[in-house]
């Protein structure tokens, strides 16, 4: 239950980030209008109107300004890309990797004389 929250949290933010507010107040306008429409006319005739875009609402018309008015924010946010050119360090060159020998510890005849054997303690009298 602990990880619910931090997780619930997280799927917001990424849906704020990604546009998800909009595409849900939307959403909402949607439903809205297709309840209205249908109280006045037939179900087919409330399908129509809702979706041709002849006959948005206010929630409809503030959404799409919403969506205009940070598109224009987008466009408006300096071009930072030359700032990261400038930062950037020029090309070095590396140092050419050469081979080297490498020495491996002697092969043996028997297993002793890489692992000798313990002392062991003399057996008890009885």
């Amino acid at each position: 239950m602990k990880s619910l929250f931090p997780r619930l949290l997280l799927l917001l933010a990424c849906l704020h980030l990604t546009g998800g507010h909009w595409v849900a107040l939307q959403g909402v306008a949607w439903v809205t209008m297709l309840v209205d429409h249908s109280r006045e006319s037939s179900l087919v005739e409330a399908v129509s109107k809702t979706f041709d875009g002849q006959h948005p609402c206010p929630l409809c018309l503030a959404v799409a300004d919403g969506q205009d008015e940070e598109r224009e924010q987008k466009d408006s946010l300096i071009d930072l890309s030359a700032k990261w050119v400038a930062a950037l360090v020029s090309e070095t060159q590396a140092a050419k990797i050469t081979s080297t020998d490498l020495s491996y510890f002697p092969l043996t005849a028997s297993q002793q004389s890489v692992y000798p054997l313990q002392p062991s303690p003399p057996p008890r009298a009885a």
